[in-house]
């Protein structure tokens, strides 16, 4: 004997919203912003005579901003709704 399985109707939401786009977007730009000037300062700074001790402060300088962002992002997401 045979039973017939009812499967609900499920609406499903578009992957790509306009809330998640945007934080695609603000992902993205972040992280290249980021990328370009941590090998560029370094070099600039080391090319024009602060050497490796400024290069490497530079590099320091920027980790430490990039973790303090990290650690403000998730409040700044809430505050936006996400």
């Amino acid at each position: 004997m045979a039973t017939v399985c009812e499967v609900p109707a499920v609406s499903v939401s578009p992957l790509l919203s306009r809330q998640f786009v945007r934080l695609l977007v603000m992902v993205f730009g972040s992280g290249l912003s980021m990328y370009l000037l941590t090998s560029v300062v370094p070099m600039y700074l080391a090319a024009n005579g602060s050497g490796g001790v400024g290069a490497g402060l530079s590099t320091a300088a920027m980790m430490f901003a990039a973790v303090g962002v990290e650690l403000v992002v998730p409040r700044m997401l809430a505050r936006r709704g996400y």
